[in-house]
């Protein structure tokens, strides 16, 4: 499961946008004398030993101009050993491309489609960017858990 957050982080905002969110997980995590920490412990552990197994595929047009409103569709097949689609934030992470110079901007959740017969999860998004010219994108996993402070915690992540 990912979720796009998006902060307001101007003058006191910044107490309410960072501060607030880390007390409540705090106070969530001790409750029922630490279970959900725990149960965030196995899960980390679970994903640490299959993250190194992990293998990534993806097809999508990868060069050429865009026109305003054009779309490009992109598929990602994640073979993730024992995990599962709900462990994993899957993402299209897109920028500007000028000559070598690529700038991400964007990162959006790729939809979880279906098992295939090979065991991989495939995910798919059909993107159509606000702006029209030559964009670069990547795919990225990224472990995923509602207990995670964050998507990034853990440290973990594959591209393709």
């Amino acid at each position: 499961m990912c979720t796009q957050v998006q902060h307001e982080a101007h003058g006191e905002r910044i107490y309410d946008a960072f501060y607030v969110p880390e007390i409540q997980h705090g106070m969530e995590i001790e409750k029922n004398k630490y279970e959900k920490a725990r149960v965030l412990a196995d899960w980390k552990e679970k994903i640490r030993q299959a993250w190194p197994g992990m293998e990534i595929y993806v097809n999508g047009r990868r060069d050429g101009q865009l026109s305003l409103g054009e779309w490009i569709e992109v598929r990602a097949w994640v073979r993730a050993g024992k995990l599962q689609p709900e462990d994993l934030c899957v993402e299209l992470v897109y920028g500007e491309a000028d000559d070598d110079l690529v700038i991400p901007r964007h990162a959006l959740p790729l939809e979880y489609t279906k098992k295939e017969l090979d065991g991989s999860f495939r995910y798919e998004i059909r993107l159509r960017p606000d702006e029209s010219g030559s964009i670069a994108y990547g795919v990225r996993v990224l472990p995923s858990h509602p207990a995670l402070g964050g998507k990034h915690e853990m440290g973990l992540i594959r591209w393709a």
